[in-house]
């Protein structure tokens, strides 16, 4: 949980609202004792990101994969040596 007066909050709002956004609980207090929060109207989806390792197992590649076909030698352009 974040608190911070009215004074503190005017220079730290951008970081107050990513906080608020992220779920953190965001209260702003007054001198007269007073409390308000930040509350997020609405919170764009995070995005999803795939688990590493997630497709081992299921993805294959041929043992000749980089060679080059027959009959298309010819269509090639040439490497340089």
């Amino acid at each position: 949980m974040t608190t911070m007066t009215i004074d503190q909050a005017k220079d730290h709002l951008s970081e107050l609202l990513v906080k608020a956004a992220n779920g953190e609980e965001v209260l702003i207090m007054r001198d007269d004792g007073s409390t308000f929060g930040v509350v997020p109207m609405h919170v764009a989806p995070r995005k999803k990101r795939g688990l590493i390792g997630s497709m081992r197992g299921k993805i294959w590649m041929a043992g000749d994969f980089d060679e080059i076909p027959e009959g298309f030698e010819d269509s090639m352009p040439e490497r340089p040596v």
